[in-house]
């Protein structure tokens, strides 16, 4: 007699078996034991064991991995074929920078200090600094006039567009003439201390359409 537990979902069956004829109970042995096998474990073991027991399975199962095993040698990874480092452009340096144009700016240098402001009295403004400064127009334009006047000393006055006129009084010395174009960059005279003047410094006026008007009016802001 050979006795057999059964351990089911919901059930434990108990199986007491005895072999009436020699040879048969072997084989009833056997087939209980491959169900024991199958019982054993977790249902997803369970369902591969019973797959892999089948030679139909294994022949199918087989094929599957050896279409995918030559599928992936013959495509590459998406990685591979995207790793690829970007060309690299390389432009041609132009010859010569290029310069922004600066439309109005200070005749002076710098940071200006303005010693004495645009008033009634007088009509224009003082800029501060020393002999030999180098003066240029706060716009571009055309030189009027060039030469000495009897307050002003030394002066340059110079013509611009839109009606507008500017003076640049008590140079040291004069380095344009009349009728030259100027632009911004145009070193016109050098700072100095010409004609009533209580020190070295520019005296800076302003018109527009010959009506004196504040610098400030055209200059840029500080």
């Amino acid at each position: 007699m050979v006795k057999l537990t059964l351990n089911l979902a919901r059930y434990r069956i108990r199986v007491a078996l005895t072999s009436a004829r020699p040879g048969r109970r072997d084989k009833l042995l056997t087939a209980l034991e491959e169900i024991l096998k199958v019982r054993v474990g977790s249902r997803i073991s369970r369902l591969f064991r019973l797959i892999l027991n089948r030679k139909r399975l294994q022949r199918l199962l087989g094929g599957i991995l050896a279409v995918l095993i030559m599928t992936t040698n013959l495509f590459p990874p998406t990685s591979a074929v995207f790793s690829a480092q970007p060309e690299t452009i390389t432009l041609p340096a132009t010859e010569q920078p290029v310069l922004t144009e600066v439309v109005r700016r200070y005749p002076v240098n710098g940071q200006p200090r303005i010693t004495q402001g645009y008033t009634r009295f007088h009509g224009g403004i003082d800029i501060d600094g020393v002999t030999g400064d180098p003066v240029y127009p706060v716009m571009n334009g055309k030189v009027s006039s060039s030469g000495v006047e009897f307050f002003l000393g030394k002066t340059v006055r110079v013509s611009h567009e839109d009606g507008y006129q500017t003076v640049y009084a008590h140079l040291n010395t004069i380095n344009v003439r009349v009728g030259q174009e100027v632009n911004t960059s145009t070193k016109i005279g050098a700072m100095g201390a010409t004609g009533h003047a209580f020190g070295d410094h520019l005296h800076l006026e302003a018109y527009k359409n010959g009506r004196n008007v504040s610098p400030y009016t055209i200059l840029p802001p500080r």
